[in-house]
């Protein structure tokens, strides 16, 4: 009994067989079962005919019939070994009204009960589908690979009606391989492709010992990461060792089958212990026990084999109870036998090692809960432990107490039914999130300084000009755009997405409009002849319209918002990487989200036509180059930001949008701001600097000019200093209308270069700076100044003056004032007047020779 004594084909079929000889001994020896009655054995093997060892189960279908036409006294057969031989033979023994119990099958195909109404099976495969299910749901598996050697339908396999059911309970069926198990490399690539990771197989034993052990010698879809559900038991009737390399049978580590059954009752226990005990007296007689009770109850299909003819039995014997007329001579002659159909031993009451009492569905299998099982990988036999039941109805599964499954890995973790996905985020300390924090950081940083300056030099010239309100507006209206980066970094979330588009949108809206309103205004004023109202030309009024544009865009906002649903969805990136991304569309939020753009391209289009407008503007106020090129920077980023399309990764595209917002702001921050702090610079450095600039030359001739010019200007109309005669006829002397009908001697100082500006009393505000050329003369004791553009014939010259010695002379604190860096003079019809000693070394000259000219009158 060596080739007994352990796991193996041999001592599998041995021990099926001698489990059926022991359930007919035990028939023979009940009184209460068939009284008077003995069962005989008689055993056929396939291969005695020799027209049976042609393919397509030809074999046991010559079998089948022989027994059926030849061997009359043969009521009814036990077996066959192989699920395939079961499926083949048993319609014919249906057609011969033969019944037939399998112990080893569980296919769908033999539910149809008009092609096998004579065969059942103490095999549970109704409801195995439903178990399997039940566990993979378990395990939060929706992803599944099907292997099957036999067929893919449902009706024919059980593996077609796993995917039947499945499918119905939403699980996605990743690959369905039908294939032979030498197939392995379509498998193979199968799988790979699919890249499943939970894989179901549906075959014999050999089938699915080759296909799994083929695989796992070329590590192919058998390890870590993978979990294999099978139908039967990897076993091999081959040399495993010889085939796969020693120790083959531990790649089986983990892999599970399902199979149904009941739980013990005290009946089926007491039939459990005689079961055991005649097999342990039967192993002593035969040379000492090899194999311990439970050890073969584990891995032999021996209580189903035990089971097959003890429900024949009751099921005959309460056939011949229930009516005194039949006999047991009658079922001997196959004349009961239209009546041993399966349903006749659906419910028989017979107590056994599968129930208490045992039950057949409408399938003529039995109706059981379902355990499942996990291969240890310790031997070649392919021992396991159940971790999981069912119940009943196969509607819940749950682990038994303290038991879990092991599996490839030695842990009891499930491994992911598919790629392992990282989830890619922008975090704080990311290159990404450093790059965030940085445009966020210094972005703020930029547009607090530029409206701290704003706020302190709003009066000075070069911030007035262009309107410090506005310059506020502009600085203050960047921060919302630069903070809507800290909202890309962390997991997206919907209150995140609304908020990053509110604050660059509103952002856009604040300093585009700031822009667009002054500008506007300028426009407004040299483009028309007629005097303005106050109230028109005033900063309220145009920050109103401002506000208004600010007011139409938050409306804007709050309307799509509500519509648009926000979402938040996941993205799948090659490399198994899942990116989370701002979905903004919906059906109901189209309209509103097209006004909106709609509106914001009307502001962009806005300031294109400010910028147009600008070009009449007077270079003093005029800002037409900044707005050409802030009007460019906009239409370039909008149309990068419309065509700038997510590729790969979510996260680069994010982080492109937020460089280009950011660049977009900045730039028109500076291109506002920069000149007129590079102008307030300017001023000052050169104001505090100017004394040591002048050469001591220049200082000692100034002295000089200056002291013969106050010596001799009180006496006498002929000044040194005044060196150039000319005739002026009808000239011009101020800008108020005076006129000098007759010739005078006009006496001119030489030419210094200059920067000077007028206001006049009519102007709203300043007029630009311009070069130009400055003389003093006398005229009827009358000092003035002579200002006359370098070059320039189509410019009138400019006379003010300056003092007038008939009693009419200018005062410092009302009419003149002499600072450091400018003088200025002030008169009721022509304004104020500014000359600027910065701008040229020549004007710092002619400053000292007007502070002498005119100390004897201030």
């Amino acid at each position: 009994m060596s080739d007994l004594s352990k796991w193996g084909t041999k001592s599998w079929w041995y021990w099926n067989q001698k489990a059926m000889d022991f359930a007919i001994a035990d028939i023979n020896n009940d009184p209460k079962v068939l009284p008077n009655t003995t069962i005989k054995i008689r055993r056929f093997r396939n291969s005695q005919v020799a027209s049976r060892k042609s393919k397509y189960n030809a074999g046991s279908i010559a079998l089948a019939h022989e027994i059926g036409t030849q061997h009359k006294d043969i009521v009814a057969v036990f077996g066959n070994y192989a699920q395939s031989d079961t499926i083949a033979d048993a319609q014919v023994y249906g057609y011969m009204k033969i019944p037939q119990c399998s112990g080893t099958s569980v296919s769908r195909t033999l539910w149809n009960k008009n092609n096998y109404p004579y065969l059942f099976q103490t095999m549970s495969s109704t409801g195995l589908a439903e178990a399997v299910s039940l566990l993979l749901g378990k395990w939060n598996v929706k992803r599944v690979a099907i292997i099957s050697t036999i067929s893919m339908a449902a009706q024919e396999s059980l593996c077609g009606n796993i995917a039947t059911v499945l499918v119905s309970r939403q699980f996605e069926i990743v690959a369905k391989v039908l294939s032979k198990p030498n197939q392995l490399d379509y498998i193979a690539k199968t799988l790979e492709r699919a890249d499943a990771r939970y894989i179901i197989s549906c075959g014999s034993q050999d089938d699915n010992a080759s296909i799994y052990f083929g695989l796992a010698q070329r590590n192919q879809s058998v390890g870590p990461g993978y979990v294999w559900i099978m139908d039967n038991v990897p076993f091999t009737s081959q040399n495993g060792t010889a085939k796969w390399g020693p120790n083959y049978f531990k790649a089986a580590r983990g892999v599970i089958t399902v199979y149904g059954t009941n739980i013990m009752t005290a009946g089926s226990t007491k039939v459990s212990r005689a079961l055991r005990l005649a097999i342990n007296e039967f192993q002593t007689r035969a040379g000492g026990a090899n194999f311990s009770s439970s050890t073969i109850a584990g891995w032999f299909n021996i209580n189903q084999m035990y089971d097959c003819p003890r429900i024949y039995a009751v099921g005959l014997n309460n056939l011949l109870n229930s009516d005194a007329s039949l006999t047991s001579q009658m079922l001997a002659t196959r004349e009961l036998n239209d009546r041993l159909n399966y349903t006749l031993f659906k419910s028989t009451g017979y107590t056994g090692l599968l129930g208490d009492p045992i039950q057949l569905t409408a399938n003529g299998d039995i109706s059981a809960t379902f355990y499942a099982q996990s291969i240890d990988g310790k031997s070649a036999g392919m021992s396991a432990f159940n971790f999981a039941i069912t119940n009943i109805g196969t509607t819940e599964i749950k682990y038994l107490n303290n038991t879990f499954p092991v599996f490839y890995d030695g842990t009891s973790i499930p491994p992911p039914d598919g790629p392992i996905y990282d989830e890619v985020l922008i975090t704080a300390d990311s290159y990404n999130g450093r790059i965030l924090y940085s445009l966020a950081g210094s972005g703020i940083i930029i547009a607090t300084l530029f409206w701290v300056f704003t706020a302190l030099f709003g009066k000075k010239p070069s911030v007035r000009a262009g309107s410090s309100l506005f310059l506020t507006c502009l600085t203050i209206g960047a921060i919302p755009a630069y903070a809507a980066n800290f909202f890309y970094i962390g997991k997206a979330t919907v209150l995140q997405c609304n908020l990053r588009f509110w604050l660059q949108t509103l952002s856009f809206v604040v300093m585009a409009g700031s822009v667009i309103v002054k500008n506007t205004r300028v426009c407004l004023i040299y483009g028309t002849l007629k005097n303005l109202p106050k109230s028109i030309v005033r900063d309220f009024f145009w920050l109103m319209i401002l506000l208004v544009l600010i007011a139409i865009e938050v409306l804007l906002l709050g309307v799509w918002t509500f519509l648009s649903k926000t979402t938040v969805a996941q993205r799948i990136r090659p490399e198994y990487k899942i990116e989370n991304t701002c979905i903004y569309k919906s059906r109901d939020g189209y309209t509103s989200g097209g006004v909106l753009w709609a509106y914001n391209i009307m502001i962009l289009m806005s300031l294109f036509v400010v910028t147009w407008k600008s070009h009449v503007v007077p270079p003093a106020h005029s800002e037409f180059s900044i707005l050409l090129i802030t009007s460019m920077v906009l239409f370039v980023s909008a149309l990068l930001l419309v065509l700038l399309s997510p590729t790969d990764s979510i996260i680069d595209f994010e982080i492109k949008q937020a460089i280009i917002i950011y660049f977009n702001i900045t730039s028109i921050l500076c291109m506002q701001m920069l000149p007129r702090v590079a102008a307030l610079i300017h001023a000052e450095v050169i104001e505090r600097g100017k004394s040591w600039r002048i050469s001591r030359l220049s200082v000692s001739t100034y002295i000089r000019d200056s002291t013969k010019l106050r010596k001799r200007m009180p006496s006498s109309n002929q000044d040194p200093l005044l060196s150039q005669k000319s005739s002026v006829a009808r000239e011009t002397i101020s800008r108020s209308g005076v006129h000098t009908e007759v010739k005078q001697t006009v006496k001119l100082t030489r030419q210094f270069l200059v920067v000077y500006r007028l206001k006049r009393p009519t102007d709203w505000m300043e007029r630009k700076w311009v070069d130009c050329g400055v003389s003093i003369g006398v005229v009827r004791n009358n000092t003035f100044l002579q200002f006359q553009r370098q070059g320039d014939s189509q410019f009138w010259p400019l006379a003010y003056v300056v003092k007038n010695p008939d009693g009419l002379s200018v005062t410092a604190k009302t009419h003149g004032k002499i600072s450091y860096s400018r003088v200025s003079f002030h008169d009721s019809s022509q304004g104020l007047l500014e000359v600027d000693f910065i701008k040229s070394d020549e004007a710092a000259e002619f400053k000292n020779v007007l502070l002498d000219l005119m100390r004897p009158y201030i």
